[in-house]
This record gives C-alpha cells, structure tokens and sequence, in this order.
C-alpha cells in the first residue's frame, strides 16, 4: 500500500472488511501541493500519526500543527482537512477503524464504563513531543503499523490489544485534549457534509454555484461567502484542486490517456487540465505520471 494509492480519502469508502474493520493509510508527500488529504468525515475513528515533516490539520474549526512523532486522535463524523506545513515533505500514517472492532458479546464493562464515551466523544485527543506517554503511544502504534504490512498469523489479535492499550492512555486524565469549537452547530456541520458529499459524486461533471446553492437552501452570494468561511479558499480554487487531487490518482494507478484522466477528473479537455495541473502541481501530467507511477 503506497502513498500515491491514499492521495485523498472517500468518505463513504468501508475500511477493512467485514472479518476486521480496520485500515491503513500511508501518504508521502514529496511534491508542492497545499491540501494532503482534501476536507472529509466517516463514522470511524481515526488515529493520526506524523512519522516526518509536519502537516496542519484543521478539524471542528481548530487548526492545530502535527510534527514528526506526534498523534492525534479524531472522534468519528467529525469533518477534517490535512495540509501541508512548511517546505519539508511529510509522510504520515492514518489508522481507521469502528469502535465495534474491540468488541464481543461479553465486553459489557468495556463498552459500556470505556468504548462507548471515546464513540461518543468529540474531544481531539493529541500526544505532543511533550507529553509523557507520548513515547509508549509511538511504541503502540509503529507496532501496529509492522503488524499490518507483515500479517503474521494471528496479527489481528495484537492489532486490537495494541488499540486497547492506546486508548488506556487516551483515557487517563492528564492527556491534553482539543474541545470542539462551538460555533460549528449542527446546521453547519451538516451543510458542510452535504457539500462534501456532493463534491465526491459530482467531481467529474460540470458543477455550478447555482447547484451548490440550492444544495444548502441559500442564495449563490450567501453560499460564496459560507464556503469561503469554512473552506478557506473561494469554491472554484477548492474544485479545482480537488480534481487535480483526483487527477493525480488516476495517473499513477491507470494507464489511461492524459484527455482521459482530464475528463474522469472533471475537466473539459487536455489542454486546460494540463495548463492547470502544471500550475498546481509544478509538474505536467505526464511527468507526474512518470515521477509516481506505481510499479
């Protein structure tokens, strides 16, 4: 599983399989793009870890830094945005999984007295370099990670006392925790999925702001200036990079022409993608394609 495979994340994607709902992402960033990992929610929980460089990661309207040997834990449904930090490239690893994972029939006391307040929690927990269990923490979760690309036999056993270990930690008091801002309410907050939903089933086809406005109910000027609040960028800059995002996937996993990586991904011919991409990118398509294809 490479990088360039996880270059985004679908938010209606299953994470593992029936047998064991749990996942591993691994993205390296070695180009010049802004956004890693484009804004997105699902109902698991996730555990970020930065093995190199820094990224920013902006979630429930708190923007916080994550540098090389830090962790975050992100509550489920709670919309979330990776970019980059500064000029150092950034590798960093996400494990999503459901609760449900460490669960049996007879883990009454678990659930109900541990898993079932983290399930429902909307805290960000993070281990800084400061923290005292962040070394035990890192230990934990560079040992799941081996675990998940070696697969001995028996490797889901320990994954999940590995988890149960971490979330000892998480539970004890004097871990640090962001709070959600509370001007994200309800109405937003589902305004926003809505938004981001639409964006993941619409991508290739041609999108206007007289859609997204009657999308969220408003007027083309108040969806503008809504968009521009919580995005961070005007809509047509964010589409544009999110294609390119998607653009980049398909040109190192396919060997589909660059007019149709273009059109797949929501342009409308190849010149335009090719102008486009080169500007975000700093590279053409086709030496993108040549510098990441996977093997």
């Amino acid at each position: 599983m490479t990088g360039n495979q996880h270059i985004f994340f679908r938010e209606n994607a299953y994470h593992g399989d029936a047998d064991f709902h749990f996942s591993l992402y691994s993205i390296h960033n070695t180009d010049t793009r802004k956004i890693l990992v484009h804004r997105h929610w699902h109902e698991e929980i996730e555990i970020v870890y930065v093995q190199s460089g820094a990224m920013r990661i902006e979630i429930a309207g708190e923007k916080r830094t994550l540098n090389a040997g830090e962790i975050m834990l992100i509550p489920p449904e709670q919309i979330h945005e990776f970019t980059k930090s500064g000029t150092q490239n950034c590798k960093f690893y996400s494990l999503v999984f459901q609760l449900s994972l460490l669960l049996s029939p007879h883990s009454t006391v678990i659930h109900n007295k541990y898993l079932r307040a983290l399930g429902h929690s909307q805290r960000i927990y993070c281990f800084d370099q400061q923290h005292p269990a962040n070394p035990l923490v890192l230990a934990l979760v560079n040992h799941i990670i081996s675990l998940y690309y070696e697969q001995p036999f028996g490797y889901e056993l320990m994954v999940s006392s590995d988890l149960f270990a971490f979330f000892f930690h998480v539970l004890q008091q004097d871990v640090p925790a962001i709070q959600k801002d509370n001007h994200l309410t309800p109405t937003i907050n589902m305004r926003i999925k809505k938004i981001v939903n639409y964006l993941e089933a619409n991508y290739s086809n041609k999108i206007t702001l007289a859609d997204m406005a009657e999308l969220i109910g408003t007027s083309r000027e108040h969806f503008s200036r809504f968009f521009k609040n919580y995005f961070q960028m005007n809509f047509s800059e964010y589409l544009t990079t999110f294609r390119v995002s998607k653009a980049t996937y398909l040109l190192v996993t396919t060997s589909w022409s660059i007019l149709d990586v273009a059109i797949a991904s929501g342009f409308n011919n190849a010149s335009y993608f090719t102008n486009v991409f080169t500007a975000i990118m700093k590279l053409t398509p086709s030496a993108y394609r040549k510098k990441h294809q996977i093997k």
